[in-house]
């Protein structure tokens, strides 16, 4: 009743647990005190300076000690005998699975993340390698055909792009496979592993076999017979991994860079770039607008 009171009276505070009133709160208290029935009585006081007491708030305090102990106290205590999360007991899966300490338990595996899915190789990752080799090819003079679609009688060598060098005639074939690939130079068939799903593929090698001859009649019938023909494949997906190739003919994007760099398309034979460039355009089958 007093502390009812003590919250409608604005003059009242609170001082170390007790409630220090003035006169006219303590008129207040007595008037609301004197209409309650019998047996609740408040003693007279002198109404100067005067002092009223409550020792509800003791009461309040050991409540409060009492519920620390059972929410905090008792729980650290359980943990330690039993070495068991007293949470999970509540709340069970729905508690994050660590220990009370806040450490994973023992027998928690520890999750793996996710590894980004492979894919094979999209039109932007080709015009990535056209965009590369066309600089390349500016930056060292060399001629470069895009596409290089060269038409000799009824033989069509179906080209990406066809770079004379100072070494040699580069036919240069895209393939777009990612993951994983195995295979060997002499086999039909090469085998592509992506995300755990194994396909089987036509041979690179054998498919620049047939380019390569069909480039080389090109350079026989322009005139240029002991210009070597090269036909090469670049897998243009970035992650691309070779894992079981043998043989000579395919490269990865960053092999292809290394290929153009060695003695092979860098070495000189007294060859004519632009000269034997332009010749090779008369055989160049345009696409019909």
């Amino acid at each position: 009743i007093v502390n009812t009171t003590l919250m409608d009276c604005p003059e009242a505070f609170k001082v170390f647990g007790q409630f220090q009133f003035t006169e006219r709160c303590c008129s207040h208290i007595c008037a609301c005190v004197s209409k309650l029935p019998p047996p609740i009585m408040l003693h007279p006081a002198p109404l100067t300076g005067t002092r009223i007491y409550v020792f509800g708030g003791f009461m309040n305090l050991t409540v409060i000690l009492i519920m620390v102990a059972v929410l905090i106290v008792l729980p650290v205590i359980f943990a330690r005998i039993s070495g068991k999360n007293p949470m999970e007991m509540f709340f069970g899966s729905r508690v994050n699975k660590t220990s009370f300490a806040g450490e994973k338990p023992e027998n928690e595996k520890q999750r793996e993340p996710k590894k980004g899915r492979e894919k094979n190789s999209t039109k932007n990752d080709i015009m990535v390698l056209i965009s590369r080799l066309l600089t390349y090819a500016r930056r060292n003079r060399f001629y470069t055909i895009v596409p290089g679609t060269l038409t000799i009688g009824e033989q069509t060598a179906s080209l990406a792009a066809v770079v004379v060098t100072r070494g040699c005639v580069l036919g240069v074939n895209c393939y777009g496979f990612g993951g994983s690939i195995e295979g060997k130079s002499g086999s039909a068939d090469w085998v592509q592993t992506l995300n755990g799903e194994r396909k089987s593929f036509p041979s690179p090698t054998v498919k620049n076999e047939e380019q390569r001859k069909i480039l080389a009649d090109v350079l026989v019938d322009a005139g240029y017979p002991e210009v070597d023909a090269q036909v090469v494949g670049v897998f243009t997906e970035p992650k691309v991994r070779f894992t079981k190739v043998a043989g000579k003919g395919c490269y990865t994007m960053d092999m292809f860079r290394d290929f153009l760099a060695s003695d092979m398309c860098m070495r000189s034979k007294d060859l004519d770039p632009s000269e034997i460039g332009k010749k090779l355009e008369a055989y160049v089958k345009r696409a019909k607008s």
